[in-house]
């Protein structure tokens, strides 16, 4: 059975780009926790060797910290939002390895995840979960681990996979509206986004293996990559083919964000319904073509470049994405034994049955107008980009339309929403709004005509055997009655109960007619039985449920030591829970009203003893709800008391606990202010430290962690703009990290901004300080000049000096400044500490330090030469500079391209006397 596009079934990851790729962004991801693995190896090669084993902490961010996969939620591109449709537990529904042994041969596995940093004593700590095989790795969500160069044939991590398939086995169905193929696709991701790679779609399968491909494309790495934002430090594994066992580390490699690229299903090659199985992926050196794409019988280069083409740093986590306002959902067959399963199994009858007959689901607007129609297809329906409002989903059976719920006869509704299991209003009808509402999991559960419900017996003892009085068919209903169990036939499996059937093992039976019986001696424990019911005039219309019953031991109670950890006395403390919590009655959690905790007999408020005095004191008690208070100003110390826990209703029943609590010492924060001095407007800027730097905690430097970081008491977790004469400035901002941005353009001045750090631990322990940064402006200028007290005219033979003038008109100071003189045709340079090349003198040494609003005046000289014209022009200009981007000039070595405004620049005139000619004075001219 084809699954169609329109049903979200498949959520998946496609790592093929067409060369219309485009670039996401507003990436939002998410962290999920994880079930930490430990395991240790020996290192797989330099620096890590095998001589030297290492302890590998997967779901573990460090010792201290749980680890976390990492999940992409969504992204824009052109505007628009993509999110992920409904998904299965994997992308794909087979992965699978095309391998050509070279110099590696098996199943070499090369991969990498994110990690904390290098190894200390031989600890490493990776924050994901631990996936041990390659496909494993490729078929996932997750997006802080991958495969490093998964297809070079050299350097460390040398590999044999020649060919990556992502398979589809059921095949997946493109929309009809060509509209839609450019509004769907599938999104590539990759460490370092840097990387080019050949694919082609997998048009047809034979026996579950890729039996004929589509044309070979590139995806070429200078196109369309698009940041996340998130950067990762990974660690390299690896393990030979052949071997067996863990992943062993190799390589530690410096952090890399991870990017992103988007290609619709048009530019993928998929056209509207058509049918398609997956993408192939290869080195992008692949020439094969038809029948050799698939065999793998040439155009495979065994030595494919990791640096290059087989360098693809492929980075699962994705999924098949679609336009944010699509609004789908599924018909799920309810009497499945498992609701989410579309085509689950109830009565030996496939529970896709309801599938048979057509069903239509209309969408109506906000005044019951029927806006469009579309037919469920394979269970699931979808309207695409639908506007913001309020809506309402209609399941019916008319093709053209209906505002009115209708099912075939012998089904009924069981529910609506995203699980649609007997939990909705069962009418058929979803009421939903856009953008706040659900839109991709909007469910109906159907069902036939027959209710079986499921039947919890409640708990009894096996002293004496036991038979309910009632039968699992008291709540059940056939044909909208109470069951009449002649009407109907139970079984278990498929078969007719005609003798006893255990539930999970001996001793507890469910009978022919219904009821369940307990034996004498049964063991303690749950147990539980499917069960099906059929109609026994219809025998295909049948409904699964279950039978729980429980067997408990004799009454058994446990009170545990309750340690409620260090407190301050700073402020009054009352615990967030009870000496109760980890107490238990007959191995199930203890229920307050069943139990009463005593001190000596006695159950009321009581004062905890001072451990290290050996007398109670009054200000630590256990109060008569079982929480433990401290009062304000306790001293510091271990307080503890031994009570004991009995059952209500046997008080005889009882055991032994010790509360303790520790009050701690007072610790001292101090922050200091930070004045970041001042930095230019024209360039963006993050200080190279944080706030934090300054601070202390006990006396010691603050880390980050331990402390809240609050303005205006409230704790900063996005960037909060400083303030200029007074009012906030989004151009100047302190980020969550400590951080303080200045923006491009921001407007020159001085910036402040009042902060707050608190310890996490006791959270009143606060200290206040103030940030300082000052944003000013890079204006360097210079003017050309005659020295003064020179002759007024100059003749062949004499010196010139000309005086060049530079100011810092700033509020930065400026390093490294070089001059450029523009020398004219007649002049001879004599300066000899500046150096002349083809017409322009420049400086032997550049201007150090030139502080803000200071100026210097440098000195060239020339000598008349014969050929000199009676006037001459000599011009400089500022050629380069450190310390900002000027204000009103840009700074090089061309005469002829400065606007008018440009101050970096000034030329003067001079006038020579030639023998014969008019020696008279000429006025010295500048020309800006």
């Amino acid at each position: 059975m084809k699954k169609v596009f329109t049903s979200f079934s498949f959520l998946f990851l496609l790592f093929g780009v067409a060369l219309a790729q485009k670039a996401p962004s507003q990436f939002v991801t998410e962290k999920e926790s994880v079930s930490p693995h430990t395991y240790t190896v020996p290192g797989y090669q330099t620096p890590y060797p095998p001589s030297n084993s290492y302890t590998m902490n997967f779901g573990k961010f460090s010792a201290a910290e749980a680890g976390y996969n990492r999940v992409i939620r969504s992204f824009q591109v052109d505007g628009r939002t993509y999110v992920r449709g409904e998904q299965g537990n994997t992308p794909f529904s087979k992965v699978t390895l095309k391998r050509i042994d070279n110099s590696v041969t098996g199943n070499k596995a090369t991969a990498f995840f994110e990690v904390e940093g290098d190894q200390e004593d031989g600890q490493f700590y990776l924050a994901p979960e631990y996936v041990n095989d390659m496909e494993g790795l490729i078929n996932s969500y997750v997006f802080n681990r991958g495969s490093d160069n998964v297809l070079s044939n050299n350097m460390a991590t040398h590999n044999n996979v020649e060919r990556i398939d992502l398979i589809f086995e059921n095949g997946i169905k493109a929309p009809s509206n060509s509209l839609m193929l450019n509004r769907s696709g599938m999104l590539v991701m990759e460490r370092g986004g840097n990387d080019n790679f050949k694919f082609a779609v997998i048009k047809g399968l034979s026996g579950g293996e890729v039996s004929q491909l589509g044309e070979l494309k590139t995806a070429e790495r200078s196109s369309a990559w698009g940041g996340t934002g998130i950067t990762l430090k990974t660690l390299v594994v690896q393990r030979d083919g052949g071997d067996g066992g863990n992943l062993r580390p190799s390589q530690l490699i410096n952090p890399q964000e991870i990017y992103g690229t988007f290609i619709t299903l048009q530019d993928l090659g998929v056209g509207p319904d058509e049918v398609f199985y997956g993408i192939s992926l290869f080195a992008n050196d692949v020439t094969a073509s038809g029948q050799a794409l698939v065999d793998l019988s040439s155009g495979f280069p065994l030595d494919t470049d990791g640096t290059d083409d087989g360098g693809l740093d492929f980075v699962a986590g994705g999924g098949f994405f679609t336009v944010e306002n699509n609004v789908g959902g599924k018909v799920f067959h309810d009497a499945a034994p498992d609701p989410t399963q579309i085509s689950g199994h109830t009565g030996g009858m496939d529970g896709s049955l309801i599938y048979a007959h057509p069903l239509y689901v209309s969408l109506l607007d906000g005044g019951g107008n029927i806006l469009s129609t579309v037919a469920v297809e394979n269970g699931a329906f979808t309207f695409y980009d639908v506007a913001n409002g309020n809506y309402t989903l209609v399941l019916h059976q008319t093709p053209e339309g209906s505002n009115m719920p209708s099912l075939p006869t012998g089904w009924y509704s069981t529910g609506e929403g995203p699980s649609a299991t007997k939990d909705g209003s069962a009418d058929g009808i979803i009421h939903f709004s856009i953008p706040s509402g659900n839109l991709i999991s909007n469910n109906f559960g159907v069902n036939s005509t027959i209710e079986a419900n499921d039947d919890d017996f409640g708990t009894h003892t096996s002293t004496v055997a036991y038979t309910t009085p009632g039968t699992i068919f008291e709540n059940d209903i056939l044909n909208a009655q109470p069951v009449d169990p002649s009407q109907v036939i139970l079984k278990v499996n498929g078969t007719e109960v005609n003798a006893n059937v255990p539930l999970d093992g001996p001793g507890v039976y469910l009978q022919p007619d219904g009821k369940v019986t307990i034996e004498a001696g049964a063991p303690a424990g749950t147990y539980t039985l499917t069960y099906t019911l059929c109609d026994r005039n219809q025998p295909d219309k049948c409904d699964d449920a279950i039978i729980t019953i429980r067997v408990k031991e004799t009454s058994s109670i446990v009170a545990e030591d309750d340690d409620f950890g260090s407190i301050y006395s700073t402020s009054p403390f009352t615990s967030s829970f009870t000496i109760l919590q980890n107490d238990s009655l007959n191995h199930s959690p203890v229920v307050p009203s069943e139990v009463e905790w005593k001190v000596n007999g006695v159950h009321g408020e009581v004062a905890l003893v001072n451990e290290g005095t050996g007398t109670e004191d009054s200000r630590v008690k256990l109060l008569e709800d079982g929480t433990v208070s401290v009062e304000q100003g306790t001293p510091e110390g271990t307080y503890s008391l031994n009570y004991t826990l009995c059952e209500v209703a046997d008080p005889g029943n009882c055991d032994d606990a010790k509360i303790i609590i520790r009050v701690k010492a007072f610790l001292p924060i101090v922050a200091n202010d930070d004045d970041f001095g001042t930095v230019s407007s024209h360039v963006p800027y993050v200080t190279p430290t944080v706030i934090f730097a300054n601070d202390s905690l006990d006396s010691a430097p603050v880390l980050p962690e331990l402390v809240d970081l609050k303005v205006n008491g409230v704790i900063v977790d996005q960037p909060v703009s400083l303030q200029f004469d007074g009012v906030d400035n989004d151009k100047v901002k302190l980020y969550p990290d400590g951080t303080v941005h200045v923006e491009e353009g921001a407007v020159p001045g001085t910036y402040t901004l009042p902060y707050t750090i608190c310890e996490k631990a006791n959270p009143t322990n606060c200290d206040d300080a103030v940030i300082t940064i000052r944003v000013g402006e890079f204006d360097l200028a210079l003017e050309k000049r005659v020295k003064s007290g020179q002759k007024a005219v100059f003749k062949e033979n004499d010196e010139v000096i000309f005086e060049i003038v530079i100011k810092n008109e700033g509020t930065l100071d400026a390093h490294d400044i070089q001059v450029v003189d523009y020398a004219p045709d007649g002049l001879e340079l004599l300066s000899a500490d500046w150096t002349l090349q083809d017409g322009k003198a420049k400086l032997n040494q550049t201007i150090d330090h030139l502080a803000a609003g200071e100026q210097k005046i440098i000195e060239i000289i020339f000598k008349v030469k014969s050929d000199a014209k009676p006037t001459l022009r000599n011009g400089a200009e500022i050629a380069s500079a450190n310390g900002g981007v000027d204000k009103d000039s840009t700074f090089d070595e061309d005469p002829f391209n400065d606007p008018e405004e440009e101050d970096d620049k000034d030329s003067v005139q001079i006038t020579i006397c030639k023998q014969g000619g008019n020696c008279l004075p000429v006025k010295t001219t500048k020309i800006k």
